[in-house]
């Protein structure tokens, strides 16, 4: 019987640091458990806090940027923008033609009417002078100009004292290649 009892004395031992062992696993668990949940609070919760407040300040920047009207606004300005700067552009060729009949016009002429047709480059000039011979001036002085390829004389008739007409001038295919292009 005394080895029946050296048994129990065995099993009761084992029993007793197996539950010992068994305790410490599970205070050893919780501790970690524990410092898991306290890195989490205090650590954690602070870095998704300045997370959030990071997001917040760019959603407030980006409700502060303009809006879908003022960037329909801004982009109708940018296109009159560009559409001025084009028509300034050639405006400042088309100037060329006053300086042109400001180069070639007679003293005793004087212009009604001047029509630019910059596509067929042509000139329709309606004017008075004060004779034929001074007309003959006239048509003379735009025939020598470089810038000009033709001149034609579509009208006159004598008003008076004065003469009045209507000269069509083709201009050579260099004048306004630059608005053409």
């Amino acid at each position: 019987m005394a080895r029946t009892e050296d048994a129990y004395k065995m099993v009761g031992e084992e029993t007793s640091q197996f539950s010992w062992r068994l305790f410490m696993f599970l205070i050893l668990i919780f501790a970690l458990v524990f410092l898991l949940y306290i890195g989490l609070e205090v650590g954690y919760k602070n870095f998704l806090r300045v997370s959030i407040e990071e997001a917040d300040l760019r959603i407030s920047e980006f409700s502060q940027s303009p809006d879908l009207a003022e960037h329909k606004n801004l982009v109708s300005f940018y296109s009159q923008i560009t559409n001025l700067e084009k028509v300034l552009n050639s405006h400042v060729w088309s100037s060329n033609v006053l300086k042109f009949l400001e180069d070639y016009t007679t003293p005793k002429t004087a212009y009604s009417t001047v029509e630019v047709a910059v596509p067929e480059r042509r000139l329709t000039i309606d004017g008075v002078t004060s004779s034929y011979a001074s007309l003959v001036e006239q048509l003379v002085a735009y025939e020598s100009a470089p810038q000009v390829a033709g001149v034609v004389m579509e009208e006159n008739s004598l008003l008076g004292n004065v003469v009045r007409f209507r000269v069509n001038i083709n201009l050579s295919p260099d004048v306004f290649k630059e608005i053409l292009n």
